[in-house]
């Protein structure tokens, strides 16, 4: 029998998610191979300086002039992690599956743990907590950890996909003019959140809150807030837009947000 899901397992889960965006970017910073190429050197710099369209074609660049198989390997990671932070998805998913078949565990668990980036970006949890996995086997050490530790975290989200909702309370129906119930329940609003950043740093959430505030306005969304949490002790923040009664209307307005790593999530900042 399936478990009904609790306060407790909806903000465990609300965490698992915060956790997972931010391990994500942390694995960008660690995409690149040794450089084998003066592209792909160039293509490796130009992601280290935040330059992600030039780093991609840079990398596809090494990729296609490259007869040597592991260096077109090793460019097609690069060229992924590059695409990644573009959220071009199909096109990281297709660099990353080139990379991810590298006999260079190095490159092909990392090329994986990527792949289970985009997929956590996408909330595809299932695919993420298995690409996840297979990474771990390949990595080492602390990259091996991390990996795992989000494997574990991406299988907890999809369960919680998987749990029904908790019914909410019954709302009294509004009344007409003539004092008799309307019949139409009020809608369940504020479930849902652009959560449009995870950060280790408070002052980096507000930085971000304030970068985006302007648009936010201007696509007509509520002022981005900084709420605080914490994923196994240690405290991040979260920069919250809006709240929304539907996951859709989440996702249409979160294409209006012009960050990467903006995804959809029930808001940290709601009572249980």
């Amino acid at each position: 029998m399936r478990r009904i899901a609790t306060p407790t397992h909806a903000r465990a889960a609300r965490t698992a998610a915060a956790a997972l965006v931010t391990a994500a970017g942390l694995l960008v910073a660690a995409c690149g191979p040794e450089p084998t190429s003066n592209d792909l050197d160039r293509a490796m710099k130009a992601l280290d300086a935040s330059r992600y369209d030039e780093s991609a074609r840079l990398a596809k660049a090494a990729q296609a002039a490259s007869s040597d198989m592991r260096t077109r390997q090793e460019a097609a990671l690069v060229a992924g992690c590059a695409e990644y932070e573009l959220a071009r998805w199909d096109d990281a998913k297709a660099s990353l599956a080139v990379a991810a078949k590298s006999a260079d565990a190095r490159v092909s668990g990392r090329a994986m743990a990527m792949q289970g980036a985009v997929a956590v970006n996408q909330q595809r949890w299932d695919d993420a907590a298995r690409l996840y996995g297979q990474a771990a086997d390949r990595l080492v050490g602390p990259d091996a950890a991390r990996a795992r530790e989000q494997a574990a975290d991406a299988r907890q989200m999809a369960e919680a996909g998987r749990r029904p909702a908790v019914a909410p309370p019954p709302t009294a129906p509004a009344a007409t003019a003539g004092g008799k119930p309307s019949g139409a329940p009020a809608p369940d609003a504020g479930r849902w959140t652009i959560v449009a950043g995870t950060f280790t740093s408070e002052t980096a959430a507000r930085q971000r809150a304030t970068t985006i505030a302007d648009e936010a306005k201007r696509a007509g969304l509520t002022t981005p807030k900084v709420v605080q949490s914490s994923i196994d002790g240690r405290r991040i923040w979260m920069v919250e837009v809006g709240t929304f009664e539907s996951k859709a209307k989440a996702e249409a307005a979160r294409k209006k947000i012009p960050v990467t790593d903006a995804m959809v999530a029930p808001p940290l900042s709601a009572k249980p």
